[in-house]
């Protein structure tokens, strides 16, 4: 029976054969999707880090106007702070000069009343000393 036995089973390794060659194909294949997909996904991953890094880039140019318009203002603030402080320091004597002003207005508008009655005075003695000459 030895022969009669050599024929199947050299059948049934054909069979198998072909099912580890099928088998196999079908890793292969199942690799190079897998490999198709983790590349893409990597793909993806690369993108998406180079658009933060370009964010991030932004944000640290953005951050660094920032700080500079910053800077301005702060040497602004205290530039108004320093002139706040003068002009604190300075408005009593402010204060005191406006006062002599508006006392020298007052004097002066004073003196032009006086200057005005002493001018009418005048008018008035002028005219009577005119009337008092046409008369004689």
């Amino acid at each position: 029976g030895g022969s009669g036995g050599g024929k199947p089973a050299n059948r049934e390794e054909m069979d198998l054969e072909e099912e580890r060659k099928k088998a196999k194909a079908q890793l292969i294949e199942r690799t190079f999707q897998n490999l198709q997909l983790v590349s893409a996904e990597k793909q993806i991953l690369e993108d998406e880090k180079a658009a933060v890094l370009l964010e991030c880039e932004q944000r640290g140019l953005r951050i660094s106007e920032l700080e500079g318009r910053l800077g301005q203002l702060q040497e602004a603030h205290e530039a108004l702070q320093r002139q706040a402080t003068r002009l604190a320091e300075e408005r009593p004597r402010l204060i005191a000069m406006r006062d002599r002003a508006e006392q020298r207005m007052e004097i002066f508008k004073e003196q032009s009343e006086i200057d005005n009655n002493q001018r009418r005075q005048l008018e008035g003695s002028n005219a009577y000393l005119k009337e008092s000459m046409e008369r004689s």
